[in-house]
């Protein structure tokens, strides 16, 4: 198949797509800031498995095996995991030059990079762990940063598990957050109310409600053309497009006499415990939401299951996508080395096998004719090579 390699750095489709290669190699590295390596928990702070529920409620986020072994490691050194990396690679890569890059970087070279990253619990996290919070919480590990943690004044608590995330130059651009589950939520009504309270006209969600038999999030939005009152915010879903590898919903939200506009976007080809094969769609669904208006300027909230695999991929592939077309080249490592400084664990899954594609000429078909296909599901949207 002959493959054709656009390297304008102006163009949108190419920009993402090229930011969107070396992420995938790198997608869910375990990168943070660590000055000193002989940090230690906060004098009088409990370790994270010295706060878990009695009960053993709390879940692991269990789309990669490896992730459950580091959680473990990091909790019995007090939250945070120390190897021997001394620094994170800090190298920007030309656009034009990411193809080479990429394709020239013998594989084994990125597992090494992760194995040298540490990764943990970096930052304070106490306000996760009262006792009234505790419930809110829903994977053992995955906790706010006190210093980036989204408040939401409601039911006699103003937390949830949910952080602010900057962008390319940016502050706040972004919020990730827990796939709502009743069990944390109970009506979703907590949910709905960081929506409004931090004028949230985007949500991105990119996860599925069910994989392999799993719940991964609960539906907490009303079904088409139905409404229902999610604690003081009452909420109709207007209507339900479904493409190929997307749907988008449009709500009308209100609380007490005001009312505004939500968008929902949601990525529903996102195969279990690996990344898209075909960047394709990821780029064209990230034109969608960047294409859609809104008036109130507030952060786009993101989630999958636990807020930052899944999550902490899309915000970081719209961050680079955005440097690159601006700057003309990209930090991966610097940019997910960020996000990590909002929320912990954010690009979480080590990617064991990476092609480099560049655009084919039925991927771009393919990008068309996802405008046009609805109601059909992922099996028969497929293109083939």
């Amino acid at each position: 198949m002959e493959l054709r390699v656009h390297l304008k750095v102006e163009n949108v489709f190419t920009a993402a797509h090229l930011a969107t290669q070396q992420l995938f190699v790198l997608k869910f590295l375990k990168i943070t800031v660590i000055s000193n390596q002989n940090d230690q928990t906060p004098s009088g702070e409990k370790t994270c498995s010295e706060m878990i529920n009695e009960d053993g409620s709390f879940e692991f986020d269990d789309d990669d095996a490896i992730e459950k072994e580091n959680v473990i490691r990091s909790e019995e050194n007090g939250g945070v995991y120390y190897n021997n990396a001394l620094e994170v690679n800090k190298t920007k890569v030309k656009v034009d030059e990411l193809p080479l890059y990429v394709t020239a970087k013998p594989k084994s070279s990125f597992q090494e990079e992760f194995e040298r990253i540490p990764n943990g619990l970096t930052k304070p996290y106490e306000d996760s762990q009262q006792a009234r919070n505790m419930s809110r919480n829903r994977y053992k590990g995955i906790y706010p940063y006190d210093d980036s943690r989204v408040k939401v004044w409601f039911d006699g608590s103003d937390y949830i598990n949910a952080s602010v995330i900057d962008g390319f130059n940016e502050r706040n651009a972004y919020i990730a957050t827990l796939g709502p589950m009743s069990k944390q939520l109970g009506d979703f009504g907590l949910f709905w109310e960081m929506v409004w309270q931090q004028h949230v006209e985007k949500v991105v969600m990119v996860t599925n409600l069910i994989e392999e038999k799993k719940v991964k999030c609960d539906q907490y939005w009303p079904n088409v053309e139905s409404s229902a009152l999610y604690g003081n915010v009452y909420v109709i879903c207007l209507s339900e497009e479904k493409y190929a590898e997307f749907t988008r919903r449009t709500f009308q939200i209100s609380r007490n006499s005001e009312g505004r506009e939500l968008h929902q976007f949601h990525f529903t080809c996102w195969p279990d415990r690996r990344v898209p094969e075909d960047v394709a769609p990821l780029v064209e669904f990230r034109k969608m939401v960047l294409n859609t208006k809104t008036k109130l300027n507030g952060p786009t909230l993101v989630h999958c299951s636990a807020g930052v695999g899944r999550t902490g991929t899309y915000i970081a592939f719209d961050i680079l996508t955005k440097e690159g077309e601006a700057e003309g080249s990209i930090n991966v490592p610097g940019c997910v080395l960020n996000i990590r400084q909002n929320r912990p664990n954010m690009i979480q899954t080590w990617q064991t096998q990476f092609t480099a594609e560049q655009y084919s000429e039925k991927e771009s078909q393919a990008i068309e004719r996802n405008k046009k296909l609805k109601a059909k599901i992922r099996v028969n949207a497929d293109f083939h090579r």
